[in-house]
């Protein structure tokens, strides 16, 4: 049983269907005042286990999220690099993957630089809250989960220079990626660029480009949704604006309780 909201795209929804799943709906109107559903959907997952006495994972406060990728996923990066590359640059999200992996590499590589990435208008680095159209990326509150501390640096990413950097990959490198990966491939390359030497850097890729054929790849949505693709040099400019989040402000965040 998995709980959406009006927004979740046909695509998602029919990929849910076609693995079995018992599909929730929550209305629009209990959306917040930016539009986010998601304490919204978080509470109705809650009152469905209580009522029916399934378990709700929610992984957004569950420990075991960060210790799986202190485990495995960290272990798993050193093996690859035969080391630890100079950066890491990881999409915050639920924030256990950050967690985890920077956990690992603080105690055993600590010169390896933690990125941490969110999307413009979400809540987690303190930015100003406004609507956005990511998905994968962005919450309404802090996750309790998050530890400011062990980023390096932190960059908010808006949708259309997230989108812009999809579009540039699938078109001249034949990657088809989520949109969230647009938003960490921006941050990487704008955080190069404060530095005089070439960075190894290693990039975490949620998920594939295929569940936003219907979005991020649609030209209609996208005009829909007034979201202009950046080309060429436009795309290299504001990606050279990228400038990262003060870490002071990121720090005073408080998380989520719920």
């Amino acid at each position: 049983m998995i709980v959406i909201d009006a927004k979740t795209p046909v695509t998602i929804r029919r990929m849910l269907t076609a693995y079995g799943a018992k599909l929730v709906e929550v209305p629009l109107n209990a959306a917040d005042a930016q539009g986010s559903m998601q304490v919204a959907r978080m509470t109705k997952s809650q009152e469905l286990a209580v009522g029916i006495g399934d378990w709700y994972p929610c992984q957004h406060k569950n420990p075991l999220n960060t210790d799986a990728h202190e485990l495995w996923t960290a272990r798993e990066i050193v093996d690859a690099f035969g080391g630890a590359p100079d950066a890491i640059v990881i999409g915050v999200s639920t924030a256990g993957q950050l967690g985890g992996i920077s956990r690992y590499f603080k105690t055993y590589y600590p010169q390896t630089r933690i990125i941490g990435v969110d999307v413009a208008g979400s809540a987690i680095f303190g930015t100003p809250r406004h609507p956005y159209k990511m998905t994968g990326l962005g919450l309404s509150f802090v996750p309790p989960n998050f530890d400011p501390q062990v980023l390096d640096a932190a960059y908010s990413v808006n949708d259309a220079v997230a989108f812009s950097v999809c579009h540039a990959l699938a078109k001249y490198e034949g990657m088809l990626l989520g949109a969230s990966t647009g938003a960490i491939v921006a941050t990487a390359l704008a955080d190069t660029q404060r530095f005089n030497k070439p960075q190894t850097m290693l990039l975490l890729n949620p998920d594939r480009g295929d569940r936003y054929l219907e979005t991020v790849y649609n030209t209609d949505w996208l005009a829909g949704q007034n979201i202009h693709i950046l080309q060429s040099d436009d795309l290299v400019t504001a990606i050279s604006q990228l400038y990262p989040v003060s870490l002071d402000l990121v720090k005073s965040q408080v998380s989520f309780k719920i």
